[in-house]
């Protein structure tokens, strides 16, 4: 079950992304592994979605961003799965940007910035925080670079401060 494979393969991601794994100069965090758990996560929640009968819970809201930027917000959870999310609609940048945060474990979230420049051409932006750091996930280098000033971002840190801000409860 895809379900059992992605708890595995998260547990044994997060022993290693705690200091057993390999480090690169410039990251505490591998990005090969870090890429694998993502990609873990995202087969099992598309396996989910495609076979799966659960119940689903959705809150929308009109809400704000960290830094005060209004948005439209939907917090959405799926009853005994590990498939929590939220999405957020934001004017910024003089452009509509779509901010996701995925909880893709107990220790680390997924926060996925997208917008679609002038030309038409999308612009996909991934971070992954954990153990108190909050990383850009670059595939031109293939590394995991510590973001040192996350404010300046306007994402939250942790998907408990999502939670807070938006599922409603």
């Amino acid at each position: 079950m895809r379900i059992k494979k992605l708890t595995a393969i998260i547990l044994t991601c997060v022993l290693l992304l705690s200091g057993c794994s390999s480090k690169t100069e410039d990251s505490t965090l591998d990005y090969q592994e870090t890429i694998a758990v993502i990609t873990a996560y995202e087969d099992a929640y598309r396996d989910y979605v495609q076979t799966g009968d659960g119940q689903v819970s959705v809150t929308t809201s009109i809400s704000e961003t960290p830094n005060g930027q209004p948005c439209n917000a939907r917090f959405t959870s799926v009853v005994n799965q590990p498939f929590t999310s939220c999405s957020l609609e934001v004017q910024r940048n003089d452009r509509t940007e779509y901010d996701e945060y995925f909880n893709i474990s107990d220790t680390m979230m997924m926060a996925v910035r997208t917008y679609i420049t002038e030309s038409g051409v999308p612009v996909i932006t991934k971070y992954i925080s954990t153990m108190g750091q909050f990383y850009l996930l670059n595939p031109d280098t293939q590394t995991c670079d510590l973001v040192e000033n996350i404010e300046s971002l306007d994402f939250f840190m942790t998907f408990e401060q999502v939670t807070t801000a938006y599922a409603g409860t």
